[in-house]
């Protein structure tokens, strides 16, 4: 097997799901042909250790891609072929998931796309990465799956489930955020979302789930640089979110893929890095 081969299941183990462009981002070859010729043996077979999803084409984008994943083949490899002793991400059987939830799932693999060769690029370190779609629980049987970001909220009794959960180290000390993409025009919902958000900072519950210390940080990106405009401008008139401004910080899709650690917006305008 070829070193890019495996370099893929690797890949795919981290992340879970990805697209050629994703796989063509995170550096596995130079063009994107290539990662098709060499995708495509892992995949056929009768044991194969890659499959894909396709969503065919969406009205504005054209033809969406396909994405890859480990299957029950490709865990075993990592496993007992290559050693591999971190945790694997693969979908467990459940591939009929996310057309609707294709975007949104899209951007919040490419966050941790972008997370990630930052984290490498600077030479520091990710303890975990979870998304709202990694599951706890028997696959076997569906009612006893529950999210693993499932975080509830002491005030209301309910719960949040944050994008994505991840722990990390810059400079030699640790932190915990929370992650949230917001698509599309309503930012009434996003409004409501990080209300909850506040709940949970009030009673630290993220950092008491996570045993950790300290607080958490809410990070937000946007589909649309006017929507992020909206949502900053509507929070600066609430006064429940002042005691908090430091916690949340945003910026666009776009803005995290040209400079991921600086420029990061409060809601007041002003700017601050990551950390």
């Amino acid at each position: 097997m070829k070193e890019s081969q495996i370099e893929i299941l690797e890949y795919l183990a981290k992340f879970k799901y990805l697209t050629i462009s994703q796989l063509h981002q995170l550096g596995v070859l130079k063009n994107k042909t290539g990662i098709y010729q060499i995708i495509k043996p892992l995949k056929d077979g009768k044991y194969n250790m890659v499959d894909l999803k396709n969503f065919g084409v969406a009205p504005v984008y054209g033809k969406l891609e396909s994405f890859y994943f480990l299957t029950k083949h490709g865990v075993k490899f990592l496993q007992e072929e290559l050693f591999y002793e971190n945790e694997i991400k693969y979908p467990l059987g459940q591939t009929s998931l996310f057309s609707r939830d294709y975007f949104h799932r899209k951007f919040t693999i490419d966050f941790y796309i972008n997370f990630f060769l930052y984290l490498n690029k600077t030479d520091n370190t990710l303890i975990f990465a979870d998304y709202y779609f990694d599951k706890l629980g028997s696959n076997r049987t569906k009612a006893n799956l529950r999210a693993k970001n499932h975080i509830s909220i002491e005030q209301t009794e309910g719960y949040l489930i944050p994008d994505m959960v991840f722990k990390f180290n810059i400079n030699e000390k640790d932190y915990l955020f929370l992650f949230e993409q917001h698509n599309g025009k309503d930012t009434k919902k996003l409004i409501r979302q990080l209300q909850n958000y506040i709940l949970i900072l009030e009673t630290g519950a993220a950092s008491i789930k996570y045993n950790f210390d300290k607080s958490v940080r809410v990070v937000i990106a946007f589909e649309q640089k006017s929507i992020k405009d909206a949502t900053m401008k509507r929070l600066s008139t609430i006064k429940e979110f002042y005691p908090f401004i430091n916690f949340f910080i945003f910026k666009t899709n776009e803005e995290i893929r040209e400079d991921f650690f600086s420029n990061w917006c409060l809601f007041d305008k002003s700017s601050v890095n990551f950390v």
